[in-house]
């Protein structure tokens, strides 16, 4: 066990650092992805300074949800065998930024990378594994998402910072984990619902529940805790009751 954990340390501290062209990608994502969230700062009437300011602090949020976003991919791939290569996703970038423009700000897709999962063969010692698991992709996939909850549950909980700024770190965060949630390739989503229907129905059920209540001010822990949970199995036997008319539907009603 000791071992298994230096080792993976190990790989952390030589496989984690990013790439000067993922750093370029990652660094373009981010600025995209700033613009489509400070297009519209919510004032009637445009206003340079208030308007600048926005779209910094947007930055700065995005910025820390993309890395904290890759590098949990990465961590967790290593441990599962695997090597993460940041995928950008061009089209996502594009489709988000024509709905700003079209919505006038009021919808923000932060859609911007996939990954592609290089074998680490050198390190796959003590049991043979067969090739890509979807499974392991889709676990890849939950823990990227869930990060973005979890940074927005910790700056929540920073009441030393400005209103104003600690909303909008949680609204980013929570943007970020709702839209890769979608089941659209080579989002999150995507890679999740391949691995497993039962697994994503639950994961996006607590996933947007529990995001939309994060935004509701001075909302208490145990009502986030309940309704997150409540939410995602509704949303799990919601799925049960579809898969089950699915597969009724293909074997002819028996």
């Amino acid at each position: 066990m000791a071992y298994g954990f230096f080792n993976w340390v190990d790989k952390i501290r030589r496989y984690h650092p990013f790439s000067r062209k993922e750093w370029q990608w990652m660094g373009i994502s981010t600025v995209v992805m700033a613009f489509m969230l400070g297009y519209n700062d919510g004032n009637e009437t445009f206003e340079l300074v208030p308007w600048v300011v926005n779209l910094l602090t947007g930055m700065i949020a995005i910025a820390i949800a993309v890395i904290v976003r890759e590098s949990v991919k990465r961590v967790v791939g290593l441990e599962q065998g695997y090597r993460i290569e940041f995928k950008p996703f061009v089209y996502g970038l594009l489709g988000g930024l024509v709905l700003t423009v079209m919505s006038y700000g009021h919808i923000v897709f932060l859609a911007y990378s996939g990954m592609r999962m290089h074998m680490m063969d050198s390190h796959r010692l003590g049991y043979f594994r067969y090739g890509l698991g979807y499974f392991t992709q889709g676990k890849i996939a939950l823990f990227s998402i869930f990060s973005n909850l979890v940074l927005a549950l910790i700056f929540k909980s920073m009441f030393f910072l400005p209103e104003g700024i600690r909303n909008q770190f949680v609204l980013v965060n929570v943007l970020f984990a709702i839209t890769n949630s979608l089941p659209i390739p080579p989002l999150d989503g995507g890679q999740l619902i391949y691995s497993s229907r039962i697994i994503y129905a639950f994961a996006v059920g607590a996933v947007i529940s529990l995001g939309l209540l994060l935004l509701v001010p001075g909302i208490h822990w145990v009502i986030i805790v309940i309704g997150t949970l409540v939410s995602a199995v509704m949303f799990w036997l919601m799925m049960l009751y579809f898969l089950e008319g699915t597969f009724k539907k293909a074997s002819g009603g028996h």
